[in-house]
Parts: structure tokens; C-alpha cells; sequence
């Protein structure tokens, strides 16, 4: 029994050294399922009632070793892009320069995570084009620069829309926040093109993990839950232009990517949990640290060394 206490301890503190900001995926990829289950456009529906940066400085990188999670960088200051201009709207009745200021902010943030992603795109896109697909293990990651359209788009637009209601209020005096429909047009102009963009990146990814998965289909991993993130946020995007459009194609679409977002959310659920389970070091292993035994070949050498000792007399193994 000391020895099963011993092992159950030593394998909790394995999962633990080993837990990486890979598992940040599964948060993430959770989080844009909620707003999709919030925004689902025929969520009232009675059948449906019952649901409730200094590694690229410090580092030598070869083309070959180039993959989609350059891109995670530049999704960090678009995401709070999208947050600041909802609060932009919230606290324009209380205070237009605060508002402005917040608008100015998060515009910044925005083109700034762009500007890192187009910057990254094109050497990607050399590298798959030179190189080939990536390896089975990181061929998941290549669902990634949907995430920046997706969340980018969702950004434009609600930039706009907050930009919009700051003029039809006439909050301010400035020249270029006197018409609103301008700023509407902008966001939706900007939104659409990542739409369009990210149409793209999903059809790309879909036919290379087609042809991966029909040659050697890779093992389980968490990496798998970075699919959920990028088609979530992309999901928002489309639902976004079909209450901007009105339009009942992107309202159709975005319930349809909603329903498959949620599937895969759930699947990855259920097999992550499976996989914890069964075999919970295939998953708390990072690639970031060095190759260590598990608790279980730990506990059999030190009973293995105690016996020698007992045998020989020696006081080291």
C-alpha cells in the first residue's frame, strides 16, 4: 500500500512537471464554444431546447522547422482588440474621451497583430509550398492562421460599429467622426476580406490533413484542441456578417459551423478525458523538457537499488 500511495503521488507530480502552455489550447477552445452556443441563430429552436517573441530572436530557424504556431504571438494583442471595442461601447455614455482613447487602443492592437501575421503568412506559405506539409505530429497546426482571420475580422467589425455609434452621438468634434456609415462600411469591408481570407486557410488545412490522415494517421494530442480556437472565433466572424448583412446564407452557415465546432469541442472532450485515464503521460509530456522515466520505473529501480543494498552492504547503487 505504501508503494501505491508512493506511485499515485509520484505520478500526479509527473503530470504537473510536465504540464505545458500547449493545454492553454483546450481553454481557449472551450471559450469560443460558449460564444457560440450564446450567438446560435436557432438556438430557440424545440428540438435543440433540450441541450442545455524571444525565441525568434535567440534562436536559429531553419525553413523545414517553420510552423503555424509563429502565429500564436500575433494573436494576442487581437484578441484583446476585440474586447476593448465592446468596452469602448459600454462606457461612451459615461465618458467620449475615455472612449476614444480605448478605440484608439484597441485599433493599435489590432493592426498590430495583423501586421505580425501577414508578415508570418508569406514565409509559411514558402515553407509549405518548398517543404511540403508538416510533420503528421504537427499537421493539427496548420488550422492556426484561421484564428487571426477569424478573431481579426470579428475585431474590424466591432471597431467599426463602436467608431460608428461615437459619431451618431456627436460625442466628438473631430472631422473624421462626423458621418458614421463610413466607419460601418470600414469594419465590414475589413471583417469580409478576413472572412474571404480565412475561406482559404480552412480549405488549404482540410486537404493537407486529408492527405496525412489517409498515409499514417497521427497519434492523439493535445495539439489537436488548436482546431476548436481558430474555427470557433472564425464561427463568431461569420454569425457577425450575418447580422450585419442580414443575410440568411451567413446565418445558415454559421449554425452549421457552429454544430461541428461544438461536435469537435465534445469530441476532444471525451477523448482527452479518455486518454487521462488510460494513459495520462501521453498527454503531460512536454516537448520542452528532457526525456525523464515515469514514476512507475522510478519506484521499481529504487526497490531494485534497496534490495542491492540490503544484499551487498553498500551504501550507493
Amino acid at each position: 500500500m505504501p508503494n501505491m500511495a508512493h506511485t499515485k503521488r509520484d505520478a500526479v507530480m509527473h503530470s504537473i512537471k510536465n504540464f505545458s502552455p500547449v493545454w492553454f489550447a483546450v481553454i481557449m477552445g472551450t471559450g469560443a464554444v460558449s460564444m457560440l452556443l450564446h450567438n446560435f441563430p436557432y438556438g430557440s429552436q424545440p428540438i435543440l431546447r433540450g441541450f442545455g517573441i524571444a525565441a525568434l530572436i535567440l534562436n536559429e530557424h531553419s525553413m523545414k522547422a517553420l510552423t503555424a504556431v509563429w502565429l500564436l504571438p500575433a494573436v494576442t494583442p487581437i484578441v484583446p482588440a476585440t474586447t476593448g471595442a465592446l468596452l469602448a461601447r459600454a462606457i461612451l455614455p459615461f465618458s467620449a474621451s475615455h472612449t476614444v482613447i480605448t478605440l484608439f487602443v484597441s485599433t493599435v492592437l489590432l493592426f498590430l497583430g495583423l501586421g505580425i501575421t501577414f508578415m508570418i503568412l508569406p514565409l509559411y506559405m514558402l515553407r509549405l509550398v518548398t517543404k511540403g506539409l508538416p510533420p503528421n505530429t504537427m499537421i493539427i497546426s496548420m488550422f492556426l492562421p484561421v484564428g487571426p482571420c477569424g478573431q481579426g475580422g470579428l475585431a474590424f467589425v466591432k471597431i467599426g460599429e463602436a467608431f460608428a455609434e461615437l459619431a451618431r452621438r456627436g460625442a466628438s468634434q473631430n472631422l473624421l467622426l462626423t458621418e458614421s456609415q463610413p466607419w460601418v462600411l470600414t469594419g465590414v469591408c475589413g471583417g469580409f476580406f478576413l472572412w474571404t481570407f480565412g475561406v482559404w486557410w480552412i480549405l488549404l488545412t482540410i486537404l493537407g490533413i486529408y492527405e496525412t490522415f489517409k498515409s499514417q494517421r497521427p497519434k492523439f494530442a493535445v495539439g489537436f484542441w488548436g482546431m476548436v480556437f481558430p474555427l470557433g472565433v472564425y464561427t463568431s466572424l461569420t454569425w457577425q456578417l450575418s447580422e450585419t448583412f442580414g443575410s440568411v446564407f451567413f446565418r445558415v452557415l454559421s449554425a452549421i459551423l457552429s454544430i461541428v465546432v461544438f461536435l469537435l469541442w465534445a469530441t476532444l472532450a471525451v477523448i482527452t478525458i479518455h486518454q487521462i485515464c488510460r494513459d495520462h503521460e501521453s498527454l503531460f509530456n512536454s516537448p520542452y523538457l528532457p526525456a525523464s522515466p515515469c514514476p512507475e520505473q522510478e519506484t521499481a529501480s529504487s526497490i531494485l537499488c534497496e534490495s542491492n543494498q540490503a544484499v551487498s552492504g553498500e551504501q550507493k547503487c
